[in-house]
């Protein structure tokens, strides 16, 4: 054998080789590479649903507060006001803020959310959002 012959030969098997390799790694890349992709979707549209919940709660609240305003002043009209109702006025306006929320949201938002965040309560955390946007009005 040459050394003309023994460096085509090595060439091939280099060649080869290189060719083999790029077969399997190409296609692992794309796959890792859509991956990744997917998963930046996915949190893009779960921090968008986040943002997009906590406008429509911090809104609810707003609004909800204002209604809330005339009707504990009507109970208090009298000076003869307990604790229990205003707690109920107060449940009661929760009430009216969590079935607005949820309505303006509609379904897709909280199962969105569910789905992508294991454990993720969306009737919790509105509730809480919500006892959350309240204070920060009192304040």
């Amino acid at each position: 054998m040459t050394l003309d012959q023994f460096v085509l030969q090595a060439q091939e098997i280099i060649y080869m080789a290189l060719l083999a390799f790029l077969s399997v790694a190409v296609p692992t890349a794309s796959k890792f590479g859509l991956d990744w992709l997917r998963s930046k979707i996915k949190n893009e549209q779960v921090n968008h649903e986040l943002a997009r919940l906590n406008e429509v709660i911090s809104t609810v609240v707003a609004e909800i507060e204002q209604t809330g305003k005339v009707e504990f002043e009507k109970a208090k009209a009298d000076g003869k006001v307990t604790q229990e109702e205003l707690a109920e006025i107060a449940s009661s306006l929760k009430e009216k803020a969590t079935s607005k929320v949820k309505a303006i949201v509609g379904e897709e938002s909280p199962k969105l959310l569910s789905a992508a965040l294991s454990g993720f309560k969306v009737e919790d955390y509105i509730s809480a959002k919500i006892e959350e946007q309240v204070l920060k009005l009192k304040k």
